[in-house]
C-alpha cells in the first residue's frame, strides 16, 4: 500500500466573536495581551483540566498589539504512547508502550489561534474549541478578570449569505437526521424536551404557534407540517385547502423562522452528531458545514499536526480577507 506524504495538511479556518456578561471597555485582545505579560512563562499558563493539561505553550504578539497570536496544547502528563512492531517478514506484530523523553510529554492535541480586538480565528489539530474557551476562561481569571472570564464565549457568526437565500426563497423542509419528538404534533404539550439542545429551540418555535392560539384553531394550518422526521410543507394538504385564505401561511412562517434560528444558533462544538439539510422552494440546500463562517487552507506540517508559524500566518491572511469583505463588522 502506497501512503501519500505532502508537505501540507488542509485545514479548517473557524471565525468566532468573544463576548462576555461584565462591564469593561477593554477588548479580550489587550486583557490576553496583558495576562501574558503578567505570566511569561509556559508553567504559569497551564491549567488543570479532567484527563490531563491545557497549557499555552507559546505566544506571540503581533506588530506592536495588531493581535496577538497563541499555541494551545493539550496532554496527560507522564502518559505513555502505545507504538507498534512494523516487522513486516512477522506473521503478527506486537503492539508496545513508550514513554516521552525526559522533560517532554506527548501531545493529546493543539489549536493555533489569532485575536484581534474581540475577533477570535482559530484551527486546531485534535483540540476542539473547548479547549481555547478553557484556557481564555482560566487566564483571565488567574489575570484578575473573573467576571469576565466565567461569562465568556465564544460565538459563531451565520452566513449571512444563506439567511438571505432563506429569506428569498422560503423553506420547503428541514430534514433532520433525528427523531425530534416522541409524539405527535396532538401531543407536543407532552413531549420530553430532552433532545438536542438547538433541537429544542426549533421545537419551541412551532410550540409557540399553539401557545399564542390556547383553543388550537390553527392546528389544521400545522396538518401541513411533519415534525417526526423533518419538518416539510406538505403541497397536497396545501392544494386540498387552497379555497381558504391564507391556509399554511402560519406553518410556512414558522418553518421559516425556525430554519433562521438554526442558521444564526447552529454550534458545531455542541452539537456534534446533528445533521440536518434545509431546503428551500429554490431547491437550494443548505448543509451544516455551509452555514457558518468558516475557510480552509493548507497548512505546513509537523508531524501530526502543522507548523505554528505558518498555522499563524493563514489565521492573519484569513483575518484580513474577512475584514476586507466586511464580515468582521456585519
Amino acid at each position: 500500500m502506497t501512503v501519500l506524504n505532502t508537505e501540507t495538511r488542509s485545514k479548517k479556518l473557524y471565525y468566532r466573536r468573544a463576548s462576555w456578561q461584565a462591564k469593561t471597555k477593554t477588548s479580550l485582545e489587550k486583557m490576553i495581551i496583558a495576562a501574558h505579560e503578567q505570566f511569561p512563562s509556559s508553567g504559569e499558563r497551564t491549567f488543570a483540566r479532567i484527563g490531563g493539561e491545557v497549557q499555552c505553550s507559546s505566544s506571540q504578539v503581533k506588530d506592536e498589539h495588531k493581535g496577538i497570536y497563541l499555541h494551545i496544547t493539550s496532554y496527560k502528563p507522564g502518559e505513555e504512547a502505545s507504538i507498534l512492531d512494523n516487522d513486516k517478514t512477522k506473521s503478527e506484530c506486537d503492539t508496545d508502550i513508550y514513554a516521552a523523553p525526559e522533560g517532554k510529554e506527548f501531545l493529546d492535541g493543539d489549536l493555533f489561534a489569532y485575536i484581534r480586538n474581540n475577533h477570535v480565528l482559530f484551527c486546531s489539530s485534535s483540540l476542539r474549541e473547548a479547549g481555547l474557551q478553557y484556557y481564555l476562561r482560566k487566564i483571565l481569571a488567574k489575570y484578575g478578570k473573573p467576571e469576565v472570564g466565567h461569562t465568556l464565549t465564544l460565538a459563531s457568526i451565520a452566513d449571512s449569505n444563506k439567511l438571505k437565500v432563506i429569506r428569498k426563497e422560503g423553506v420547503k423542509a428541514i430534514d433532520l437526521n433525528m427523531s425530534l419528538y416522541n409524539a405527535s404534533l396532538l401531543r407536543l404539550e407532552e413531549t420530553d424536551k430532552k433532545s438536542h439542545g438547538l433541537m429544542n429551540k426549533v421545537y419551541e418555535e412551532f410550540s409557540r404557534v399553539f401557545a399564542e392560539d390556547p383553543e388550537n384553531s390553527e392546528m389544521t394550518e400545522m396538518e401541513n407540517v411533519d415534525v417526526r422526521v423533518s419538518l416539510r410543507f406538505d403541497g397536497k394538504n396545501a392544494h386540498h385547502k387552497r379555497k381558504t385564505p391564507e391556509f399554511g401561511a402560519t406553518g410556512k412562517k414558522h418553518l421559516k423562522l425556525a430554519a433562521e434560528k438554526i442558521v444564526h444558533e447552529y454550534d458545531p462544538e455542541n452539537e456534534v452528531g446533528l445533521g440536518f439539510e434545509i431546503i428551500t422552494y429554490g431547491d437550494t440546500k443548505i448543509s451544516p458545514h455551509e452555514i457558518q463562517i468558516s475557510s480552509h487552507d493548507k497548512i505546513s506540517k509537523q508531524g501530526k499536526s502543522v507548523t505554528k508559524v505558518d498555522a499563524w500566518q493563514k489565521l492573519r491572511t484569513y483575518y484580513n480577507d474577512l475584514k476586507d469583505k466586511g464580515i468582521l463588522n456585519q
